[in-house]
C-alpha cells in the first residue's frame, strides 16, 4: 500500500496536469491487440495495456467467445442469450486479507458491467435461429492475467475485438412436410460463417477523479488515489451507451457532461486504432484463424 506522501504526490501532480509517467490527463498508455489467439473458439482476442516488451506485465486480458444452440425461453421466444464470465488471476490478490472474497466481488462486478454493455447494444433478436425453437447462446469468457490498472477499459477492448472477429456457422433451415421450417443443418464451410450483429458495440473510457483532476487509463497507483470513477461506454458512432460510477463519492453532474463529450472523442480514436489492430492481426494470422471446425463442438 502507498504512504500518505506518495498519495499526496500523485494527487498534487494530477491537479497540476502532471502524471508520474509523463502522460496528459486524456492520454492512454501503449495498447497491443491480437485476435485469433485461442483455438477452439469462435472468436478471441488478447489486449495488453502498457506491456513491457522485455518483461511483459502491464494489464493483460484475454477474451474467448464460444456458443451453443438453445431453446429460447417462452417469455422471449425471439431472443438468444449472452452470458459473461470474468475471472481475475488469483495471483493478483496475493498477500491481501480476505483475498478470495475480494476476487469474487471484483469478478462479479466486472462480469455484470460488461454484460450490461453487451446486452444493451447487441440485439438479442439477431441471435434467433428459429423463433421459439432455436437460438444462439453466446459465452463471453474473460481472463485477467495481470493488472497495472484500468481493468474495465481493457476488458471492453478485448471483448470488442473478440466479438468483432467472431464468426458463427451458417444454419440452413430444413422444411417439414407441413411446409414450415422445423429444423436446421450446419454449414461447416468457413466461407459461409457469419459475423455477429455488433455494429453498436461500445468500449469503455474510464475517468478517475484524483483530487480535483480527472485522468483516463489510470495506473494501479492512480486508482489507489481516486475518490470516484466514471466509466463511459461509447460506440463507433459516438453514441453514449451507458455510464457506470463507482468510488466513495459520485461524480458531480456538472462534471459528467463534459466528461461524456471527452469520452466520445477519445473513444473514436481508440476504436479506429482497435479496428486497424484487428485487421493487421487477422491478416498476419490468416482469415480468422481461431474459428474451430464448424461442424463439431456444439451443445444442441
Amino acid at each position: 500500500s502507498m504512504s500518505h506522501g506518495e498519495r499526496d504526490f500523485i494527487r498534487l501532480g494530477v491537479e497540476q496536469g502532471i502524471r508520474n509517467d509523463g502522460r496528459s490527463g486524456s492520454e492512454f498508455r501503449s495498447l497491443q491487440v491480437d485476435v485469433g489467439v485461442l483455438p477452439q473458439c469462435f472468436g478471441s482476442a488478447r489486449v495488453t495495456i502498457a506491456r513491457n516488451v522485455v518483461g511483459g506485465g502491464g494489464t493483460d486480458i484475454t477474451v474467448a467467445i464460444k456458443a451453443e444452440i438453445i431453446t429460447p425461453s417462452q417469455e422471449s421466444p425471439n431472443q438468444g442469450k449472452i452470458e459473461v464470465n470474468v475471472e481475475c488471476n488469483s495471483i493478483l490478490f496475493t498477500g491481501m486479507s480476505h483475498s478470495r472474497d475480494v476476487r469474487e466481488e471484483l469478478n462479479a462486478e466486472l462480469s455484470g458491467i460488461l454484460r450490461d454493455m453487451l446486452v444493451e447494444t447487441v440485439p438479442l433478436s439477431s441471435l434467433t435461429i428459429m423463433p421459439g425453437k432455436f437460438a444462439w447462446r453466446i459465452f463471453v469468457d474473460a481472463m485477467i492475467m495481470h493488472s497495472e490498472g484500468n481493468l474495465l477499459d481493457g476488458l471492453s477492448f478485448a471483448a470488442w475485438a473478440a466479438l468483432k472477429t467472431t464468426r458463427l456457422p451458417a444454419l440452413k433451415p430444413i422444411r417439414a412436410e407441413a411446409g414450415f421450417d422445423d429444423d436446421f443443418e450446419l454449414d461447416s464451410s468457413m466461407e459461409a460463417a457469419v459475423p455477429l450483429s455488433v455494429a453498436q458495440l461500445p468500449i469503455s473510457v474510464t475517468f478517475s477523479l484524483i483530487g480535483t483532476g480527472f485522468v483516463v487509463d489510470a495506473t494501479r497507483e492512480e486508482e489507489g488515489c481516486a475518490s470516484s470513477r466514471a466509466a463511459i461506454a461509447v460506440n463507433a458512432q459516438g453514441t453514449l451507451c451507458g455510464v457506470h460510477q463507482s468510488g466513495t463519492i459520485a461524480v458531480p453532474p456538472a462534471d459528467l457532461v463534459p466528461l461524456i463529450s471527452k469520452a466520445q472523442g477519445i473513444a473514436k480514436g481508440l476504436i479506429d486504432g482497435l479496428n486497424q489492430a484487428v485487421q493487421s492481426s487477422t491478416q498476419q494470422g490468416g482469415a480468422f484463424p481461431d474459428v474451430p471446425d464448424l461442424g463439431s463442438g456444439f451443445l444442441i
